[in-house]
């Protein structure tokens, strides 16, 4: 038999608790998969992306035509 379970919200506490309830049986072999929740990182990629552009549209985000534009006028700030 085979068995999934899905825990929102987990922590490592939680992790190594369940780790070694299952450990003390010997004859059960298991998978812990950590999944991260992308959600925020998704917000923040998204919120980003906006401000450049509004910054685009209003003409103030700086660009460059090549990457050696760009490390010049880095190196000379």
């Amino acid at each position: 038999m085979q068995l999934s379970i899905n825990i929102d919200n987990a922590n490592f506490q939680v992790l190594n608790t369940l780790s070694a309830v299952l450990k003390s049986f010997s004859d059960i072999e298991f998978d812990i998969k950590q999944i991260d929740d992308y959600s925020k990182i998704e917000k923040d990629i998204f919120k980003c992306q906006q401000e450049l552009e509004e910054e685009r549209k209003n003409g103030t985000l700086k660009t460059y035509k090549s990457a050696e534009e760009m490390c010049l006028d880095i190196l000379n700030d």
